[in-house]
């Protein structure tokens, strides 16, 4: 490859950050957000277990149990994300004003945090190089240098 062609394939890859990086967030967006959701509904190490009146009372209502933070499906349904392509970010969250509640817990409430956890799980917890963050922006990067997805 000669200089000139290696500084038109460059001027072409250039052309591809954003597309790449918007693509990657939507794919990291979507990848937190089933995260999350999939947290509702089941028990896990660092969540404690719940209230035996919690328990109680789910019974006493139909609901599964224990399946904590699910009764109707109405938290997990409300989990959702979007991308700031001013700052490059990705938020994923909840409109359902109870989710504050379990995420950060209040005076009765022990948190449970779901949106915490699934960017934890997105972004890996660094002892692993497969990260479902690393793959998808691994493969934005590598399809920016090569000039477009092989």
């Amino acid at each position: 490859m000669t200089l000139a062609e290696f500084a038109a394939s460059l001027e072409r890859s250039l052309t591809l950050v954003r597309p790449e990086i918007e693509r990657g967030l939507v794919a990291f967006g979507e990848t937190a957000e089933k995260l999350a959701r999939d947290a509702i509904g089941h028990e896990h190490a660092e969540w404690p277990p719940l209230a035996p009146a919690t328990i109680a009372d789910k019974s006493a209502h139909n609901f599964a149990v224990p399946a904590p933070l699910l009764r109707t499906g109405e938290l997990r349904d409300s989990i959702h994300f979007k991308i700031d392509m001013l700052d490059y970010t990705v938020i994923v969250g909840s409109d359902n004003p109870k989710a504050i509640w379990h995420e950060l817990g209040t005076r009765h409430i022990p948190p449970r945090p779901f949106l915490a956890m699934a960017m934890r799980l997105a972004t890996g917890d660094g002892h692993s190089a497969t990260s479902p963050a690393e793959l998808i922006f691994g493969a934005a990067v590598r399809d920016i240098l090569v000039g477009g997805a092989p």
